[in-house]
């Protein structure tokens, strides 16, 4: 299993690439459709964007992938 949180719909075909090779893929939005842009102000985005909620949102994803009997997570961030 692989997670791969993006800022880009650029990177899908990597996660399709990834998909294909028979890996479970799970694409959550932790940033709740506030990607970050070249124009955004980085400070004020950070700050905005990186809190704990990510680690509780994805509570829930790792519980359901436990539940199918898998137990090795690979994760990627962009």
């Amino acid at each position: 299993m692989s997670l791969f949180i993006i800022f880009t719909f650029r990177f899908m075909n990597l996660v399709d690439k990834v998909a294909g090779a028979g890996f479970n893929v799970v694409v959550p939005d932790f940033f709740y459709g506030d990607p970050f842009l070249l124009e955004t102000n980085i400070p004020v985005w950070i700050k905005s964007a990186w809190n704990d909620k990510g680690f509780e949102d994805a509570k829930p994803i790792i519980i359901e992938l436990r539940s199918k009997g898998i137990n090795a997570i690979g994760a990627a961030g962009f």
